[in-house]
This record gives C-alpha cells, structure tokens and sequence, in this order.
C-alpha cells in the first residue's frame, strides 16, 4: 500500500512492533520517531497519511505533539496510544480530532482495522 505511516513512540520496541503489524497487514511507507522533535521533523518532510503517536514522550507530554500536528495540518490522521489509560486526555484527544486511542499493548487486529478504516475513508468524513 502507498500510505505513509509515521510511528512515534519513545520505547524501540513498542516502535518494532507497530511496525511489524502495519508491514504484516500491507503497508510498507513508515517512518519512526522517538521524540517530539523527531516527529515533527518527520510529519514536514513526508507528509504522513497517518501518525501513531503515544502521548508520553521524553520531550512531551499528553497531547501537546498532538495538537502541534494538527496546527500543522488541520485534517492529519492521527492515532494515540498509552500505556497508561487517562480518561482526561482521551476525551481531550477526541475533542482536538484524535481518530482512535489504544492502551498499550494494543489489540493489533483492532488497531490494523481502525488504521485501515482511516486510511481507505475519503478525506473531509
């Protein structure tokens, strides 16, 4: 598939394993990031279709990548997951126009049907 996928995750592994379960279903543009500062570097120069973002970074904390990204580009594609659930950011996450939150470890067959459900939706729905 021709989608670009930006992960970012500070923990290789977690990284690794997104990864792995996004080339296992098709898709095989992805970037990976380790910090905030990273991701944005990354999300200027490809152009992600869809960011995979955990929400606790070394350089940045709850959803403050998140709606840095969204300043950037209003209808990005973007996907939080923690290893923590935090009611209190979900919701925020769904009110800035987060378009799926998974606690770690994720449900890979529910994550690669929201992520394919994501990027075969026409954009503006």
């Amino acid at each position: 598939m021709d989608k670009k996928i930006l992960i970012v995750d500070d923990a290789v592994f977690v990284r690794k394993m997104t990864e792995e379960a996004l080339r296992n279903a098709g898709y095989e543009s992805i970037f990976e990031a380790a910090t905030a500062q990273e991701a944005k570097k990354l999300f200027l120069e490809q152009d992600p279709d869809l960011v995979v973002l955990d929400v606790t970074l070394p350089d940045c904390e709850d959803l403050c990548l998140c709606q840095e990204l969204f300043r950037l580009k209003k209808d990005a594609n973007v996907i939080i997951y923690s290893a923590v659930t935090q009611e209190l950011v979900k919701e925020q996450a769904k009110k800035i126009g987060v378009a799926g939150y998974f606690t770690k470890p994720m449900d890979v067959e529910e994550f690669i049907k929201l992520v394919n459900s994501i990027l075969k939706a026409p954009k503006g729905t």
